[in-house]
């Protein structure tokens, strides 16, 4: 080959001829070295993103336990402060007699009708 090229461009002597096969097989090698290094840092790239979407999974997963705890304990509060905070309701009509405090004003005593509790009053003596 080399006496091909040289046939072909005379005025390069051979010494020219084997600088520029090294350099080519140089940038060759720079070349192949330069693609490898761009496949490595593609999969490096794939992997950071592949353990990205791990790690926000697992963050997303976390929030919803987290927010699903925090719903449950605020309904928890919720429930005991309306069952705290809850007026005693009667569960049954009196069918003959009522013992009343005297503190308690307003309350009907009519034993055939529902009463109204909405206007009993409690006051202090």
């Amino acid at each position: 080959m080399t006496a091909t090229v040289h046939h072909l461009f005379p005025y390069l002597d051979a010494e020219r001829l084997d600088d520029a096969a090294r350099l080519r097989k140089e940038a060759e090698a720079l070349l192949a070295e330069y693609k490898q290094k761009r496949t490595d840092a593609e999969k490096e790239a794939a992997a950071i993103v592949a353990h990205a979407k791990t790690d926000a999974e697992e963050y997303a997963a976390e929030t919803r336990r987290k927010l699903a705890e925090s719903l449950e304990r605020r309904t928890r509060q919720a429930e005991q402060k309306i069952i705290d905070d809850a007026t005693v309701i009667p569960t049954f009509w009196p069918v003959t007699h009522t013992l009343v405090k005297s503190c308690v004003k307003n309350l009907p005593s009519a034993a055939l009708v529902i009463p109204k509790y909405r206007y009993v009053e409690i006051k202090d003596d």
